[in-house]
């Protein structure tokens, strides 16, 4: 493997240098070669997506050409770590050639995440099924699909979050939720303070709903029946910091 062949910069002379090359080393959940047991990290590694490079590099606040900054590199760290879905995080510097490298190192979390409950209290029956993924595919979104029936209701929620929505650092945020008596739907796309230095960011935030309300003037006990009536919102939020 060629990163075994590199060897650590000098930190006093990396504020000069120009970094050369990104090199991404991208791990799955568990090490085979640890004394992990052998089945269960097979199955686990087998069933999971390891997160995608590509993925790593654009959370990133460096590129190659750039010229080494320790306080950017700290950044691009914490900002890996905000994604949620690595276990450990690690950057160095190393050399190639003779040329700066800057050396991303990752191991992912389990992010799969079965949601079960049940419950009964006074003949009543309460429970729900469904599944929390974190990482799908390796892209670092998050998928949740969740039935939950109550007495009341059947609610069905779908929600969606990706933290680099077509582009680099816009990130999006949708949920959706079946209920058997109505529908509503929230979303958020915007960029966030990605990076201490961000002096500004900007979200846009919606809502749509056709849900039963009881009609205006209806009296507890009318024969009157509950009224669909849709609701819609929007609106705009900028911070600057």
């Amino acid at each position: 493997m060629a990163v075994a062949f590199l060897s650590v910069y000098p930190a006093i002379r990396l504020s000069a240098q120009t970094i050369d090359t990104i090199i991404v080393v991208n791990r799955n959940v568990f090490n085979l070669a640890d004394d992990a047991p052998g089945f269960l990290a097979h199955a686990a590694n087998a069933l999971h997506v390891t997160t995608r490079a590509g993925v790593i590099r654009r959370a990133l606040l460096v590129n190659p050409g750039d010229r080494y900054d320790s306080a950017r590199v700290a950044e691009s760290e914490r900002a890996l770590r905000s994604l949620y879905v690595f276990s450990r995080v690690r950057m160095d510097t190393t050399r190639l050639d003779g040329r700066l490298a800057l050396r991303v190192a990752t191991t992912d979390g389990w992010s799969t995440k079965p949601q079960l409950g049940y419950s009964a209290a006074g003949g009543d029956v309460t429970w729900l099924a469904g599944l929390v993924e974190d990482n799908l595919l390796g892209t670092a979104t998050s998928l949740i699909a969740v039935y939950n029936h109550t007495p009341d209701r059947n609610i069905f929620t779908l929600g969606y979050v990706s933290p680099h929505f077509f582009s680099r650092r816009v990130r999006l945020q949708a949920l959706y939720s079946a209920k058997t008596d109505g529908k509503r739907g929230d979303w958020l796309v915007g960029v966030p303070f990605y990076e201490t230095a961000a002096r500004h960011a900007l979200s846009i935030d919606g809502q749509a709903a056709s849900e039963r309300v009881l009609a205006s003037g209806a009296r507890c006990g009318s024969a009157s029946p509950p009224a669909s009536r849709p609701t819609r919102r929007a609106g705009t939020t900028c911070d600057s910091g």
